[in-house]
């Protein structure tokens, strides 16, 4: 597996050099806000192309996926305003746009591996409607009612596909 999952794309007006963009992203990184690698490239003038690439940690995801519980936004816009979050503040005027993209969620992303189109579990007061082909359904941590709502111990920490079906979970423990 790749080390990054995914790359977010910035494009913003010239602000400054190049070298004054690279100086103030650099800060971010190094005080320990982000992770990660960076890149400017000059595109069309006068405007910079910023590459992020990013992986996602078990903490990341947590994050993620809560931004997704409140329903504010989906995974994209989620990883997007994660990365603005971590470097506003720490990377001065000349980067400043690309925080400002960044935060209202105006990038690309292209997704290597996947991760951002796992969905968090979204419940109605902790139920949710499972069906025996679900990865819940044999869980131990789940209160399986076959055609009425279920419950999670857990809080549903796993994921569902695009059909609505439970595929993964960090925590599934199958019942013995």
């Amino acid at each position: 597996m790749n080390r990054y999952s995914y790359l977010i794309l910035v494009e913003v007006p010239a602000m400054g050099t190049m070298q004054d963009i690279v100086a103030a992203l650099q800060r971010g990184y190094d005080d320990g806000h982000a992770e990660g690698q960076f890149e400017v490239i000059v595109t069309h003038e006068p405007g910079y192309l910023v590459t992020f690439l990013r992986s996602t940690a078990e903490d990341d995801m947590k994050y993620l996926q809560d931004r997704m519980r409140e329903g504010a936004e989906n995974l994209s816009q989620a990883a997007m305003r994660q990365l603005g979050a971590e470097l506003n503040g720490t990377v001065g005027d000349s980067a400043k746009p690309i925080v400002e993209a960044l935060l209202e969620g105006d990038a690309q992303i292209i997704d290597f591996n996947g991760v951002l189109k796992r969905v968090p579990i979204v419940s109605i007061c902790g139920a949710k409607s499972i069906s025996d082909d679900d990865l819940c359904a044999t869980c131990s941590h789940c209160t399986y009612r076959p055609g009425e709502l279920s419950s999670c111990a857990l809080n549903w920490p796993g994921f569902e596909n695009s059909d609505g079906y439970v595929e993964e979970c960090p925590s599934a423990d199958p019942k013995g």
